[in-house]
């Protein structure tokens, strides 16, 4: 289980002070190493990561 985890890359999707960045929670689900659970109140990418697992033919 991971928190939110951030790394610097020029690919990422996520952009900050200038700077790209991966979030590897996200990327893991994409890849098919991991399975969304999210537990309140952290949910404010739970949408990003079901669409994710489902466009893997992973999720509900």
């Amino acid at each position: 289980m991971l928190a939110y985890l951030y790394v610097e890359d020029p690919r990422g999707d996520w952009a900050y002070g200038g700077r790209r960045f991966l979030q590897v929670n996200l990327e893991m689900v994409r890849a098919g190493w991991a399975d969304p659970y999210t537990v309140p109140p952290n949910v404010r990418y739970a949408h990003l990561y079901l669409e994710a697992a489902r466009a893997k033919g992973r999720g509900m």
